[in-house]
C-alpha cells in the first residue's frame, strides 16, 4: 500500500489539493472514536459488512462519479476525512480536507478501497471492491 500512498501524496501536492495527512497519533485517536461510535471491528477486513442500524447501499457500475458526488454533497459537510484502506487491515492513512479536494483526488487515482467520514463522526461512506457505495449513519 505504500506505493499507493506515495501516489496519493504526489497527486495532492501536484494539484494543490486541500488535503493533509494526519499524524499516526491523531489517526489512532480519531479512528478509535469512529470504531466506538459505529461498533467497528478493525480486525475485520471489510468494515462495510458491519451490522449497523441505519445503512444504505448504491451499486454504481460505470456511474461512480455522479453517484459518489451526489452522496458526498448530500450527506457530508464541507470537510471530511479520507481513510485509505485498499483492502488491507488497520492501521490506515487518514487525510483530512475539503470534499471538493477529495473528489478531485479520487477522480485522478486508480480505483482503491477507502472510506470517508465526517468530523462529527455521524456518517461513513465506504467504496467497496463490489462497486458499491455503502453509507452508515448514526
Amino acid at each position: 500500500m505504500s506505493e499507493l500512498i506515495e501516489q496519493i501524496d504526489k497527486t495532492i501536492i501536484q494539484n494543490g489539493l486541500n488535503l493533509f495527512k494526519l499524524t499516526q497519533d491523531n489517526t489512532s485517536l480519531l479512528l478509535e472514536q469512529l470504531r466506538v461510535a459505529f461498533n467497528l471491528n478493525f480486525n475485520q477486513l471489510f468494515l462495510w459488512e458491519t451490522k449497523v442500524e441505519k445503512s444504505s447501499s448504491w451499486e454504481y457500475g460505470d456511474d461512480w462519479d455522479s453517484i459518489f458526488s451526489k452522496l458526498l454533497n448530500q450527506y457530508f459537510p464541507s470537510s471530511v476525512y479520507l481513510v485509505v484502506t485498499d483492502d488491507e487491515f488497520y492501521p490506515w492513512v487518514v487525510n483530512a480536507g475539503d470534499k471538493v479536494s477529495v473528489i478531485a483526488l479520487l477522480y485522478q487515482q486508480q480505483f482503491f478501497e477507502y472510506f470517508i467520514f465526517d468530523d462529527l463522526i455521524e456518517k461513513i461512506l465506504f467504496d467497496t471492491h463490489h462497486n458499491n457505495l455503502v453509507l452508515f449513519e448514526q
